[in-house]
């Protein structure tokens, strides 16, 4: 009775023993597992630490925080080995710590989503920049085409003046060669008038004798600066001038 009993109970120290190697395989290959699942989850937190460097550290405090379990959890393991006992409370710490890499996993998550938006804001900005340099480019555009409308302006500015340069000339030499005299020259300064457009009209616009105001214009027709026809008495002007 006594052998059929010690038998029986080196049967129950063996499952005990063999149902403790399991559980001890099976979490040293839970624990590899998550040394994997974490060397993978750490490449991954490599790529964004350069773009989040707060959240680097935050990825490195929990990888470190993991590793001290890892060491508490071996620790658990030994202790396991020689008391063969307390295998529920590292069973508690084996949960703790799934949910902790849950809870890393989600923090990966989060890394990667920042990650992204950043990326989606770069994006964002190289759009705006390009736009700008779209502005930039039609600003410039329309720019050049102002300073070609001034040019213009000047150039034709500078033709007016040489005109009116010319203009003085005719009756500068008007004065020289002694066709236009002092009564003339109260003529020159009416005939251009609005509203004076005849022989009689300028004799009346000027206070002069009609003679010299006849004399005047046709002066004034020879030189080419106005059309004059003596039998109607009208003329049109044709060079602008200034007295």
């Amino acid at each position: 009775m006594p052998r059929t009993n010690y038998e029986k109970l080196k049967l129950e120290v063996q499952s005990i023993d063999s149902n403790l190697s399991d559980k001890i395989s099976k979490m040293n290959s839970i624990l590899e597992i998550l040394e994997q699942d974490i060397s993978e989850l750490m490449v991954d937190v490599e790529k964004s630490r350069n773009s989040n460097k707060e959240l680097g550290d935050k990825i490195i405090s929990l990888k470190t925080e993991y590793e001290n379990k890892e060491v508490e959890f071996e620790t658990k393991r030994i202790e396991l080995n020689k008391k063969k006992s307390g295998f529920t409370a590292n069973e508690e710490k084996i949960s703790d710590l799934k949910h902790r890499k849950i809870t890393l996993e989600g923090d990966i998550g989060n890394s990667e989503r920042i990650f992204n938006q950043l990326q989606s804001d770069i994006a964002r900005k190289e759009r705006a920049l390009k736009e700008l340099k779209d502005d930039l480019v039609t600003a410039e555009s329309l720019y050049e085409h102002k300073v070609k409308v001034i040019e213009d302006e000047i150039e034709q500015v500078k033709l007016d003046t040489i005109n009116k340069e010319n203009q003085y000339k005719v009756l500068k030499i008007m004065l020289d060669d002694d066709y236009v005299r002092t009564n003339y020259y109260n003529v020159l300064k009416v005939v251009t008038q609005a509203g004076v457009d005849s022989l009689d009209k300028l004799q009346r616009a000027s206070a002069v004798g009609k003679d010299e105001v006849r004399e005047t214009l046709q002066v004034l027709h020879t030189k080419g600066v106005i059309t004059y026809d003596p039998k109607s008495g009208k003329y049109s002007i044709l060079k602008e001038f200034v007295v």
